[in-house]
């Protein structure tokens, strides 16, 4: 099923002790909630009955709908809290709690040598949003971490980029202890939206 495209970005975001969904059950419960506000009911008719969507693998793993090609997701959790990013075109999102990590050795280990020099030039201190702007980026291509997640840059001396191999990086702001992330084809609309428990 092909479904109308729209502009608007919607992220859902929720904290996990109070809605304490399954991976699957957040996906679901915001594609439902993304027909909805998008007024897709009558052309997603399985998702406006509460019917289940299959998600299935691209070859490089990364999830989509079978049955409703016009709904992309991306789901990310970290520390108390859990994100899903639901659009009409592909979309890649990745939230990062602040924690106490060897950053310096990370960063050498798997990330791009003009990313460590960046974080090098700024005492480490902007590691969670490269970290979560690489992997907004990689579940974004469906490449993930472990397929070359230092073959590409996300920052360079001049700082974060908004760009990077022509797709759009987006900081979204989550407060002080978060870093969220975007990638997108071009730079999005986007509105955050709490998800609320219903069991």
């Amino acid at each position: 099923m092909s479904l109308q495209r729209d502009s608007r970005l919607l992220i859902y975001h929720w904290d996990r002790k109070k809605v304490p969904y399954s991976s699957h059950e957040a996906i679901m419960a915001c594609a439902r909630l993304y027909a909805q506000a998008m007024g897709l009911d009558s052309e997603a008719p399985s998702l406006a009955k509460g019917y289940e969507l299959a998600v299935a693998r691209e070859p490089g793993g990364k999830p989509y709908f079978r049955e409703a090609e016009g709904i992309h997701f991306s789901l990310s959790h970290s520390g108390d809290y859990g994100v899903c990013a639901v659009f009409s075109h592909s979309v890649g999102i990745d939230i990062q709690v602040d924690t106490c990590c060897d950053r310096r050795a990370i960063a050498k280990r798997f990330f791009h040598p003009r990313e460590y020099s960046f974080l090098e030039g700024r005492g480490f201190e902007p590691f969670f949003d490269v970290w979560a702007a690489k992997e907004s980026y990689v579940k974004y291509t469906g490449e993930g971490i472990f397929r070359g997640f230092n073959r590409f840059a996300v920052a360079d001396t001049d700082g974060m980029k908004d760009r990077v191999n022509g797709l759009s990086l987006t900081r979204v702001d989550a407060g002080d202890k978060y870093k969220l992330y975007l990638c997108s084809m071009e730079k999005p609309i986007y509105q955050m939206v709490t998800l609320r428990y219903n069991k």
